[in-house]
């Protein structure tokens, strides 16, 4: 080549670098102290972003557990007084009238047992249901 030819040239690639600087900086980053010390602090500055919304994420989970254990705690303790009010109450039925009890436990158990409409349950003529309808209309 001639040294026309080689200035030529190499006017070219100092051109076409420049171009492809301005069009594609991060390639030439470590070339420019300026950029690459961009590109640091912006790394840096992921980083902690990152560090930061994992430590919030990790506090919301831990509220979030802690909110339903408190409610779950509460539900239980309501429940609980629910169930000893529904016992007094069963047990003053009892105490009134022990034979009405005793059939609405098992229609109860019935109810359970015969699950949906196209159910069903045959039951002995010899069962307690029959011996208290037996019962019941005889008085």
């Amino acid at each position: 080549m001639s040294e026309t030819s080689d200035q030529l040239l190499r006017g070219y690639q100092a051109q076409e670098k420049r171009f492809l600087e301005r069009r594609f900086p991060l390639r030439f980053a470590s070339e420019n102290p300026t950029l690459r010390e961009l590109y640091r602090q912006a790394k840096r500055l992921r980083a902690e972003g990152d560090e930061n919304a994992e430590k919030l994420r990790a506090e919301a989970e831990r509220q979030r557990t802690e909110i339903l254990a408190d409610a779950y705690r509460e539900a239980e303790g309501i429940r609980g007084e629910g169930d000893a009010k529904s016992a007094d109450v069963y047990a003053s039925a009892y105490s009134r009238n022990a034979d009405f009890y005793s059939f609405y436990r098992s229609m109860q158990a019935y109810r359970e047992a015969i699950g949906t409409d196209s159910d069903v349950l045959v039951i002995s003529p010899d069962s307690e249901f029959f011996k208290y309808l037996n019962r019941s209309g005889k008085r």
